[in-house]
């Protein structure tokens, strides 16, 4: 028997390959600490405010960072490079600003995201309650803008 018709006879028992695509990616725990923060790789990101205290699933690729609680994505961040930074998103913090909407304005949290600051400033400077407001309406749109 040569070497072709053993590498034949090999192909006819090859299961399929699998048609999920394979995903390189780590998955660790971590604990949201009392600002409502997780920190992986000495990066911080934020999660719900709810979370503090809890623990959540963490899984890490080279391009993402998400947060599970309870088997549901509760935060989905764009993977920071670099040590000691901060990435937040403002839907974890609208019962803290529909609290203090004047905080908004100068927020760090709004400042993170330049294309809803911009919509902002554009259109609800002197309305805060109401920009929190459509935020919550529409939690789910993406902010960044399409090319």
């Amino acid at each position: 028997m040569n070497a072709n018709s053993k590498i034949e006879e090999e192909k006819e028992v090859l299961k399929p390959i699998p048609e999920v695509p394979y995903e390189a990616a780590v998955i660790t725990t971590a604990k949201v600490n009392k600002y409502s923060f997780i920190r992986v790789d000495n990066n911080s990101y934020s999660v719900p405010k709810e979370l503090v205290g809890k623990t959540v699933k963490v899984k890490k690729d080279p391009e993402h960072i998400l947060a599970l609680y309870d088997k549901e994505i509760v935060a989905d961040h764009p993977r920071l490079n670099g040590k000691n930074k901060t990435c937040l998103d403002i839907r974890h913090y609208l019962g803290t600003l529909n609290k203090k909407p004047g905080a908004l304005r100068n927020s760090t949290v709004l400042k993170q995201e330049p294309v809803l600051e911009e919509f902002f400033k554009k259109y609800f400077t002197e309305k805060p309650k109401e920009f929190i407001e459509f935020i919550r309406k529409n939690k789910d749109v993406p902010f960044e803008e399409k090319q």
